[in-house]
């Protein structure tokens, strides 16, 4: 038997088990109206977490921010890909892929999707990544009327991917070394959060290393001001020092030069992670 010691959202509760361990549970419904106290039905019991680290612990304060909607989503979309047999998926996959459709169901609400413009190259890259996501806006339509831009795909694909352990080619193991080195620069010049919004900051390096590794980037002709880089230089503290190391990075690394484009992108996305 386990006796709930704190709610985290209708399907995850901290507990303790007749033993005295403490432990994490989830289950679709087994939080629902539990307090502090009440015990929980084995029949409730979808998965018990013991012994969990600082990580970990982290992992499933994330999940305790998902919406109900998008961790059902995400149930079915993980069933679906054990069934084709092509993707392996590491035990995260339910927290990664449960963040993502919360925050793209939140950024549909809001009227802010995210761009599409990197939608040919995830499409080529990574097919069944991207089917499996565009299953899962199709799920979300289905059963609960909720209509996200195909644009979200890209994005989901991508994190579907950094849950997966299948392995790498060697020009994607490259740019996911770099994509960590200069997440590593973000977090030593800026204080960014550790949330949703950060999982889906680091699928856009990844991304974005990959392309430079590639040589397969991309600018617009559209000129953008000083002015409008310098207001988000004053309103993220640090990002004037985090931009100069990471294009340093990239310069040494790929021997690529950051256009304003991609300065103003980067900052665009670091506001929403600090």
């Amino acid at each position: 038997m386990y006796t709930v010691t704190k709610g985290l959202n209708n399907n995850i509760v901290m507990a303790r088990a007749e033993d005295g361990r403490e432990c994490v549970l989830t289950g679709s419904g087994i939080g629902f109206r539990k307090s502090p106290g009440a015990p929980v039905l084995e029949q409730q019991i979808e998965h018990i977490y013991y012994g969990l680290d600082k990580l970990q612990e982290k992992w499933l304060y994330l999940l305790g921010q998902c919406s109900p909607v998008a961790l059902a989503v995400s149930r079915s979309i993980l069933q679906e890909a054990e069934r084709r047999g092509k993707l392996h998926l590491t035990p995260v996959a339910l927290i990664i892929i449960s963040n993502h459709l919360t925050c793209a169901m939140e950024r549909t609400r809001e009227h802010a999707p995210v761009s599409s413009m990197l939608q040919e190259a995830v499409m080529l890259v990574y097919p069944d990544e991207y089917q499996l996501s565009k299953k899962s806006f199709s799920l979300l339509y289905r059963k609960y009327g909720i209509l996200i831009p195909e644009s979200e795909a890209v994005i989901l694909a991508l994190c579907i991917v950094d849950a997966a352990s299948n392995g790498c080619p060697g020009h994607l193991t490259a740019a996911q070394k770099a994509a960590e080195d200069i997440l590593e620069l973000v977090r030593h010049n800026c204080n960014v959060r550790d949330d949703a919004e950060t999982l889906e900051f680091t699928a856009y390096i990844k991304l974005r290393c990959w392309l430079v590794s590639l040589g397969k980037t991309h600018h617009s002709v559209l000129e953008i001001p000083d002015e409008m880089l310098d207001i988000l230089y004053s309103k993220i503290v640090g990002s004037r020092d985090c931009i100069t190391a990471v294009a340093n990075y990239l310069a040494d690394k790929f021997q690529y030069t950051m256009q304003q484009e991609d300065i103003l992108n980067f900052l665009l996305r670091l506001n929403r992670i600090v």
